[in-house]
């Protein structure tokens, strides 16, 4: 399946992955909510977990940092990438530089996940990620580096 080869993956990438696997250049309207439909089944007959777009194995939506940096530029998408794997690359980031400013934290992250550059969209993205883990005392501010809590 998808996601025993993937790990964690947003709809819209299973989606592309499905069509590609039958041929189909084009996903269209019928086709994704087709596909939308079948997550949702998989998800209430306990298939696996299905939330806010993303498929996870299950429930506990564990996730493991994966680099992309191989991949084609249609499926590097940070918007596909879910908001847990973007905090544990931040966690993972920050643990092993022990702090670091919040720039160079939402860089070295998207580095992390094989993003070339920090682009404003990417920025803002796993910015949102940092102030989840501040409000969840994950992390904490120390002479303007971030560590971890």
């Amino acid at each position: 399946s998808i996601l025993q080869a993937e790990g964690v993956i947003h709809i819209k990438d299973a989606a592309k992955r499905i069509t590609d696997a039958y041929g189909i250049g084009r996903i269209g309207n019928r086709i994704y909510d087709k596909i939308v439909h079948s997550a949702k089944y998989g998800h209430q007959n306990n298939l696996f977990y299905y939330s806010n777009d993303f498929l996870y194995h299950d429930a506990n939506k564990i996730v493991e940092v994966r680099d992309r940096s191989e991949l084609e530029p249609s499926l590097k998408k940070i918007e596909n990438v879910t908001p847990e794997e973007i905090q544990k690359s931040l966690i993972d980031t920050i643990s092993m530089a022990f702090s670091l400013p919040e720039a160079e934290a939402i860089s070295e992250a998207l580095s992390s996940m094989g993003f070339n550059r920090a682009t404003e969209k990417a920025s803002v993205i796993v910015g949102i990620e940092i102030t989840k883990l501040f409000k969840e005392k994950k992390i904490k501010l120390e002479d303007n580096r971030i560590v971890i809590n």
